[in-house]
C-alpha cells in the first residue's frame, strides 16, 4: 500500500495544504478518503498543462478549486485572479483561505522554489542533493535562502540575556504578529513538525533528509513538487539551525541586537542621555575649521580613508546612546529582511550610531555620505572634522558629567573594538554572511577600523579634561594591544589589494606594508598611481618576494639600454690598463667625461667625485671592459656636473669602474665601501623616483614614491645609501639633496620611517657602528640576482671579525652562497641564542642544520643577543638553552601533536613550522627533547613562542649529568661535554585550547608524548 505524506512528515502536508496552498486539510488526512483517494492521490491530481504552458486563469469556480491551485504551485506558477472574488472557493469559511500571492514571504518561497527546481531536474533529486545545498555558501544561493532564514531566526530563536531559555520582550521592537494565512505560518508550521521526525532518524542512524525518507517510498513523476517540498524543508532545517548555531556561538559582541553583549546592554539599560546642543546641519559646518588645528589633527591621527556605504537606514530615528539601541529601533522585527540589510545596518551602527554614542551630536547622512562616485561612500575626511569640531567644542563646555561621558565613551569604544575584532573573522562576519563581495568587505572593515582607531586617539590624546581618567588609560592600553589584529591586518589587506590592482608590483607592497608606520598614512596614498615602465600590467607575474620585471634572470644575455630607444649611439669605455692599475694600488678609479676626448680615468684622492647609486636592471649595468652608450655616459656626466661644477663632473660608477678579470674585479669589491664612504655625493638613479618624485610636491610623497622604488629593494643599494655622506636622488628636475630638517618639513611624523636607510642620514641618528640586528632589519625585503652577493654587498656594514676578503675567497660553484654563509658564522663567532629560532631556510652542512641560509630572509628580532650568545664552531652551535626531554619520542613527520607537562598539568599544542632541511632523512627519524630559550614554565597562558625539536644521537637524554649548573666549588673546566643534539624543527607551541585540554584529561584525545623534568643544558646543535 502506498504510505501517504501524513504517515512520512508528520502534518507536513497538511500545514503546507492549509497556509501555503490555501485549504484546511482534515486530521485524518493520513488515511483513505471515501473516494479511495489517499493523500498523495490528491496531491498528484494536475492540469493537462505542462511546466512551460501558460496559466490558465479562466478555471470555473468548483468545491475542489483549490486543488487547481495546488496544481499551479507544485508547478512553479501563480495564479492571478481578476478580483478578490474570483480567488474565492466553494468551501466553510473557518476551513478555506486563499493563497496570498502579494505576501512578501510567500515570494520568497516560491522563488526559493523556482531555484531548486532550476539546480535539481527530478532525475537529480536524490540524497545527494540535500547535503550539496548545504556546503554551498549562503552567498552563493538566491537572497530568497537568506532572507526567510533571517525571518526564521528573527521568530523562532529566543533572545535571553543568558543564551536560550525564556523569551525576553524587547520593548523598542514591535510585537510580531503572525496572519495565520501567511506563508510564513506554514513554513514555521512545517518546520516545526519536520524535526520531530528528522531527529528521530537522526537518533536511529538513517538518512534524516526527508527527500530521501520520500523517494524511498514512492516513485518518481516528473511534475510532483512532493520532492521539491521535501527538499525545500531539508534546506531549511539546516539554514535554521547552522544560523540559530551561528547568532548562539559567534555573534557575541555584535552591535545587532541579538548578540549576547547586546542583551546584557538592554538588560542594564538605563535612560538615555540627551544628545548636546550642538549638531552637524551642512558640510559649511565642517569647513571652517582652523587648517592649523585640522594639519595638528592630521598628523596626530593619519590620513582619513573614506568608508563604503551600503545604504543603511540613518536618518529618520531618534538618538541613541548605545550601539545596541541604535540597531534595535531600525530594524523591525518579522519583515522580510534581507541578509544585506542587516550588513548594511551594522555599517551604519559601527559609522553613524558610534559616533553619535560617542560625541552625543546628531549628524545627518546626507551631510557625510557621498553620492558622486560610482558607489557612495562615507567621508573620512569630514569624519576627522567632524571630531576635530567636537573635540574643540567639548574642551570649552560646561557639561556637567563630563567624567561619566568620558567613561561612557570608553566603553562604548571597547565594545567597538570587541565588535570589529569579531566580525574581521570569516566564522562569525556578518558581512560575509550576507555575502557581500570579498572586496568590499575587506575595505569596510579596514576603514570602519580606521575609522574607529582616530575617535581612540581623539578621546584618549585630544580631550584634556579626560586624560587624567582610569578608563582613557585602559582605552589606549586596549588600543595597543588590538591595533595589530583589528587595524592594521585590515587597512593592509584592502589597501594592498586596492594597489595590486592598481598596478603595484606585489614585491613593492611587501616591502612597503612591512612597515608598521604605513598604516596611518597609506590612505594618502592608496589611491596613487603606480610607476609604470612599459605596460599596465608588467607585474602580472610578480609575487611577494620577487620582482621578474627587474630580476636578471639570463646575466649573460643582458645589455644596457640607451636613455632612449630610438637611440643608436655607440659604446663608450674608459683606458682599461689605467683602471687596472689604480685597483692594483688599492686606489678607487674615478672617470670624468670630457666632450671630443671621453672619458678620463684618475685616482678618487685627487679631487671629489659622485658616487653613482643605481639599480642594474633599469639598464645602467656593466663593466670597464664593455662600457655604457655614450648617450647615457652624457647624462650621467651632466648629473655631476649639476652636482659638482668646480670639479668638472668627476663620478664614480661601477660599470665603468670595475673591469670584468676575475682579481681585479674582487679588489674593486673590496674597495666600495671606500668609494661610497669618501664620495662628495652619492647620487642615485632610479626611474620611479626620477619620473615620480618631484620637489613641486610634499616631501612625504616623495618619500613615499622612494620606497615603492626599486632602489630601496635591492641589497647593494644598501651599503651605498648608509654610507654616503650627502645623499641626493634624481627627481623630476634633476639631482637634489635630502634637506638636514627633512623630517620637519612632513606633514605625517609616521613618514619618517617609510625609507628606513634615510633615518641614519637625520640629525637625531647616532653616529657609530651599525648593531648586526639593525643591519638584519635593513636587509629585509632586499634582493640580490645572485643570492652569493648579499654577504659581499653588506660585509661593510657587518662587525669589523669578518671580513671580505676570507669571504671573496670562497672558490666559484653551485654552493658558493651556503660556503660564504658558513664562513661568516665562523667569524662572526658568537651568534645570538635566538638564531636557530628564526624562520628561515637552512644550511645543509654538517654542524650547521641549525643556521639561516640567507641574512634577509628570516626574522630580524633573532639577531639581537639579549637572550644571550652562542659560540659557532666547525662542528656545531654550543649554547646554554632549557632543555625538556620527551619521554616518547615523537615522529618527525608529524605536523602537529600534544605533549603534556606533569609538572603544571598542562597540555601544549606543537605545530611544525620549519621541516628538517635534510630532505633526504628517512621518515622514521624521531625528536626526543624539546629547546626553549627560556623555561616553558614561565611561559603565561595566552603566549605561543618558538621551540626547537631535536634528537639526541646517542639515543637518550640524561639531563641530569649534563647539567650546567655547577655545585660550590665547580668551575667550568670541570664541566661535562655538551649534549650534542641533532636539530630536526621548528615548532611553534602554545597553551592546549580548553575543550582540548578537557579531552585530554578525560582520555578521549590522546597525547603523543609527556615531558621530563625541564633544565638548563648546555648543548651542541649539530
Amino acid at each position: 500500500m502506498r504510505v501517504s505524506c501524513g504517515d512520512i512528515f508528520p502534518q507536513i502536508a497538511q500545514r503546507f495544504a492549509r497556509y501555503v496552498i490555501g485549504r484546511q486539510v482534515s486530521s485524518d488526512y493520513d488515511t483513505e478518503s471515501d473516494s479511495g483517494s489517499d493523500a498523495h492521490s490528491v496531491l498528484d491530481r494536475r492540469p493537462t498543462e505542462t511546466i512551460s504552458a501558460p496559466m490558465d486563469t479562466t478555471m470555473e469556480r468548483s468545491p475542489h478549486r483549490w486543488v487547481q491551485i495546488l496544481d499551479h504551485l507544485r508547478e512553479g506558477f501563480v495564479p492571478t485572479y481578476a478580483s478578490a472574488e474570483a480567488a474565492q472557493v466553494d468551501t466553510p469559511d473557518d476551513a478555506q483561505e486563499a493563497a496570498d500571492i502579494t505576501d512578501p514571504h510567500y515570494v520568497l518561497y516560491r522563488d526559493c522554489m523556482r531555484y531548486l527546481q532550476e539546480r535539481y531536474p527530478p532525475q537529480l533529486l536524490a540524497c545527494t542533493a540535500p547535503t550539496e545545498l548545504e556546503r554551498t555558501a549562503l552567498s552563493e544561493l538566491p537572497p530568497s535562502f537568506g532572507t526567510l532564514g533571517n525571518s526564521l531566526l528573527d521568530v523562532l530563536v529566543p533572545m535571553t540575556v543568558g543564551g536560550p531559555g525564556a523569551l525576553m520582550s524587547l520593548d523598542f521592537t514591535p510585537s510580531l504578529i503572525l496572519p495565520v494565512s501567511s506563508a510564513f505560518s506554514a513554513i514555521i508550521s512545517a518546520l516545526n513538525n519536520a524535526l520531530p521526525e528528522k531527529r528521530r532518524r537522526k537518533e536511529s542512524a538513517e538518512c534524516s533528509h526527508l527527500l530521501c525518507l520520500l523517494l524511498a517510498e514512492r516513485s518518481l513523476t516528473s511534475r510532483d513538487l512532493d520532492l521539491y517540498h521535501a527538499l525545500f524543508l531539508d534546506y531549511m532545517t539546516y539554514l535554521w539551525i547552522s544560523q540559530k548555531i551561528w547568532r548562539f556561538l559567534f555573534a557575541v559582541a555584535s552591535p545587532m541586537p541579538w548578540s549576547r553583549t547586546s542583551l546584557q546592554d538592554y538588560a542594564m539599560m538605563t535612560s538615555a542621555p540627551e544628545p548636546v546642543t550642538f549638531g552637524v546641519s551642512d558640510a559649511q559646518d565642517l569647513i571652517v575649521l582652523d587648517p592649523m588645528a585640522l594639519n595638528a589633527l592630521k598628523q596626530s591621527l593619519g590620513a582619513p580613508m573614506d568608508i563604503p556605504w551600503l545604504g543603511g537606514c540613518h536618518d529618520g530615528h531618534p538618538y541613541c546612546s548605545t550601539l545596541m539601541t541604535y540597531a534595535a529601533i531600525r530594524r523591525k522585527l518579522g519583515a522580510a529582511r534581507p541578509l544585506r540589510e542587516d550588513a548594511a545596518l551594522w555599517l551604519s551602527t559601527m559609522t553613524f550610531g558610534l559616533l553619535e554614542a560617542v560625541t552625543r551630536t546628531r549628524m545627518r547622512e546626507s551631510v557625510f555620505v557621498s553620492r558622486m562616485q560610482d558607489e557612495p561612500s562615507l567621508s573620512g575626511i569630514l569624519i576627522q572634522r567632524f571630531l576635530a569640531l567636537w573635540a574643540s567644542r567639548l574642551d570649552t563646555t560646561n557639561e556637567s558629567d563630563l567624567d561619566e561621558h568620558g567613561r561612557a565613551v570608553s566603553r562604548l569604544l571597547r565594545r567597538a573594538m570587541d565588535a570589529l575584532a569579531e566580525e574581521s573573522s570569516e566564522e562569525s562576519s556578518l558581512m560575509v554572511l550576507a555575502g557581500v563581495p570579498k572586496n568590499s568587505v575587506d575595505d569596510i572593515r579596514a576603514a570602519v577600523a580606521y575609522t574607529v582607531r582616530q575617535v581612540c586617539l581623539v578621546v584618549t590624546c585630544d580631550i584634556v579634561a579626560w586624560r587624567r581618567l582610569e578608563e582613557m588609560n585602559q582605552l589606549r592600553q586596549y588600543l595597543w594591544r588590538n591595533s595589530r589584529i583589528n587595524v592594521d591586518l585590515a587597512v593592509r589587506t584592502s589597501c594592498k589589494r586596492r594597489m595590486q590592482e592598481a598596478g603595484f608590483c606585489p614585491s613593492v607592497l611587501s616591502g612597503l606594508f612591512r612597515n608598521q608606520s604605513l598604516v596611518s598614512i597609506i590612505s594618502d596614498f592608496v589611491r596613487s598611481a603606480p610607476y609604470i615602465v612599459s605596460a599596465p600590467n608588467e607585474h602580472a607575474c610578480c609575487q611577494d618576494d620577487i620582482c621578474h620585471l627587474y630580476n636578471i634572470s639570463d646575466i649573460d644575455a643582458y645589455a644596457p639600454r640607451h636613455v632612449h630607444g630610438s637611440c643608436g649611439c655607440q659604446h663608450i669605455r674608459p683606458p682599461l690598463e689605467e683602471v687596472l692599475r689604480l685597483l692594483s694600488e688599492e686606489c678607487v678609479p674615478v672617470v670624468r667625461y670630457v666632450e671630443g676626448s671621453g672619458l678620463q680615468v684618475l685616482p678618487a684622492e685627487k679631487g671629489r667625485y659622485v658616487a653613482i647609486s643605481h639599480v642594474w636592471a633599469e639598464g645602467m649595468g656593466s663593466t670597464t671592459d664593455a662600457g655604457l652608450p655614450l648617450c647615457v655616459v652624457k647624462r650621467i656626466a651632466g648629473l655631476a656636473q649639476t652636482l659638482l661644477p668646480e670639479h668638472g663632473g668627476a663620478f664614480w660608477i661601477d660599470s665603468l669602474s670595475i673591469p670584468n678579470a676575475r682579481q681585479p674585479r674582487k679588489g674593486a669589491i673590496t674597495l666600495m665601501a671606500q668609494t661610497y664612504r669618501d664620495a662628495a655625493k652619492v647620487l642615485v638613479i632610479d626611474g620611479c623616483i626620477r619620473t615620480m618624485c618631484s620637489q613641486a610636491q610634499p616631501w612625504d610623497e616623495n618619500l613615499f614614491r622612494i620606497a615603492s622604488s626599486q632602489w630601496v629593494r635591492r641589497v647593494w643599494t644598501l651599503q651605498e645609501g648608509l654610507l654616503a655622506r650627502q645623499l641626493c636622488f634624481e627627481f623630476l628636475e634633476g639631482p637634489v639633496a635630502i634637506p638636514d630638517d627633512l623630517y620637519r618639513l612632513l606633514r605625517y611624523p609616521q613618514s619618517k620611517t617609510l625609507v628606513p636607510v634615510l633615518d641614519f642620514h637625520s640629525d637625531d641618528q647616532p653616529a657609530g657602528v651599525i648593531p648586526l640586528s639593525e643591519t638584519m632589519r635593513l636587509l629585509e625585503g632586499r634582493r640580490t640576482t645572485k643570492a652569493e652577493d648579499e654577504l659581499i654587498a653588506v660585509a661593510s656594514l657587518l662587525p669589523s671579525r669578518v671580513r671580505i676578503e676570507v669571504l671573496l675567497a670562497e672558490h666559484d660553484g653551485p654552493d658558493l652562497a651556503a660556503r660564504r654563509m658558513r664562513s661568516f658564522l665562523l667569524q662572526l663567532r658568537e651568534i645570538p641564542k635566538e638564531v636557530p629560532f628564526g624562520l628561515s631556510p637552512r644550511l645543509t652542512f654538517p654542524g650547521f642544520s641549525w643556521a639561516p641560509s640567507a641574512l634577509g630572509s628570516g626574522m630580524h628580532e633573532v639577531w639581537n643577543a639579549s637572550n644571550g650568545v652562542a659560540t659557532c664552531m666547525e662542528d656545531g652551535l654550543v649554547a646554554e638553552y632549557c632543555l625538556a626531554p620527551l619521554e616518547t619520542p615523537i615522529p618527525l613527520t608529524a605536523d602537529s601533536v600534544y605533549v603534556y607537562d606533569p609538572a603544571t598539568k598542562a597540555a601544549y599544542v606543537l605545530t611544525r613550522l620549519l621541516p628538517n632541511p635534510e630532505t633526504s632523512s628517512p621518515p622514521r627519524e624521531t625528536i626526543n627533547a624539546l629547546l626553549f630559550l627560556s623555561n616553558l614554565h614561565t611561559m603565561s597562558d595566552a603566549r605561543i613562542t618558538f621551540c626547537i625539536a631535536a634528537s639526541s644521537d646517542s639515543g637518550g637524554i640524561p639531563v641530569s649529568t649534563h647539567t650546567t649548573s655547577p655545585t660550590q666549588g665547580d668551575d667550568t673546566a670541570s664541566r661535562l661535554p655538551p649534549l650534542v643534539l641533532k636539530y630536526a624543527a621548528l615548532y611553534g607551541i602554545g597553551p592546549t585550547p580548553p575543550y582540548r585540554e578537557r579531552a585530554i584529561a578525560s582520555g578521549e584525545l590522546a597525547v603523543a608524548s609527556v615531558l621530563g623534568n625541564i633544565s638548563e643544558v648546555e648543548v651542541r646543535m649539530i
